[in-house]
């Protein structure tokens, strides 16, 4: 009687944990409208309007890194090809200090970064949504050589990136899902 349970319990489980759920990542929704199924993306760089040269590159690279994850966004470089436009602007970066040693000298840094972006549809102009000022942060450490100090800063700005490019990538498919729902 004992050898029944276990294979029934199994089954009973198996069939319980089919909870129906795709990876929205993974099937090109109904919603695209091109005929290979694929969203097609500009990505323009960034303006910044900071003195971090470099940093919209970092976050250009980022972002491309994460789309490329998909087989649901094809990235174009000519923007007449794009159904859709993702802009940003670097607004300002502002470091301050964080904690305090020996004759008040900063041991810790924190990064404060203002970032702007938007995702909007070529043909009509219409923002599908846009992010004004968000706020990222992140902290380094100082230390008593400066090129291990400009390293930790570097870092430190690469994460930021990396989570603005990841939160992005997330809430472009994000919206993608609730288009497909409602058509």
């Amino acid at each position: 009687m004992k050898s029944f349970y276990f294979p029934a319990v199994f089954l009973l489980l198996w069939l319980l944990s089919g909870c129906g759920y795709s990876s929205p990542y993974k099937t090109p929704p109904k919603f695209v409208e091109e005929t290979d199924g694929v969203m097609t993306l500009y990505l323009s760089m960034w303006k910044n309007q900071t003195n971090e040269l470099g940093f919209q590159s970092m976050i250009y690279q980022d972002l491309i890194e994460w789309l490329k994850k998909s087989k649901m966004v094809r990235l174009t470089q000519d923007q007449q090809e794009a159904k859709y436009i993702l802009e940003g602007t670097i607004n300002s970066i502002r470091f301050e200090g964080l904690s305090y040693g020996r004759y008040e000298a900063a041991i810790e840094i924190r990064a404060i970064t203002k970032i702007s972006y938007a995702l909007r549809e070529k043909e009509t102009d219409k923002i599908l949504w846009q992010r004004t000022n968000y706020v990222r942060r992140d902290n380094f450490r100082v230390s008593n050589n400066s090129v291990s100090t400009s390293d930790n800063k570097r870092m430190a700005l690469a994460e930021i990136s990396e989570d603005v490019a990841e939160e992005i990538y997330t809430k472009i498919f994000f919206t993608i899902a609730r288009a497909d729902k409602s058509n």
